[in-house]
């Protein structure tokens, strides 16, 4: 035996399939919720891949004074554009925009606040909306052959605003 993790009847980690003994789950109090534990957790957690960052950017996105970033990272031949609002943990990291490929000339570049008006593709321009004031910095999100966008906090959440093709 190589070694021994206590626990619902322990488990045993080392010579043979047979040595386990180890439930596989455990209720955590009060929550009702499961945990899954052990050595083979860990395991799959360790080989997951991290995401690789392809283009940072950062900024006071939500005008609180501290330093935010704005990242496009790739996985698995996807993508996704990720922003960290500083000093909110998780309820702070936000999934803006995601999809396939693996990054390749998409770019991040500030925006600075001011009015925006969004791209229009009506014949009748009254059924446009009109100029949105970003009140803080913002990202401008694009591609070679995209339109660009400026992603700005509106206070609650991040917002876009189509500019162009």
């Amino acid at each position: 035996m190589l070694g021994r993790i206590t626990g619902a009847g322990g488990a045993n980690i080392g010579a043979g399939p047979s040595m386990s003994t180890w439930s596989g789950a455990k209720p955590l109090p009060k929550k009702g919720k499961v945990l899954i534990g052990g050595a083979f957790a860990l395991l799959l957690i360790a080989a997951a891949p991290a995401p690789k960052i392809v283009a940072s950017l950062k900024g006071d996105f939500n005008g609180d004074g501290k330093v935010d970033r704005a990242t496009i990272e790739t996985s698995g031949g996807n993508f996704r554009l990720m922003a960290r609002l500083a000093g909110l943990g998780p309820k702070g990291v936000f999934t803006i925009d995601k999809g396939q490929g693996g990054g390749e000339g998409l770019y991040l570049a500030p925006s600075k606040p001011g009015l925006y008006t969004p791209l229009c593709e009506e014949d009748d321009q009254r059924k446009c909306r009109g100029p949105i004031r970003v009140r803080y910095p913002a990202i401008n999100f694009s591609g070679e052959e995209g339109a660009s966008q400026v992603i700005y906090w509106d206070g609650k959440a991040f917002k876009t605003i189509q500019q162009g093709d």
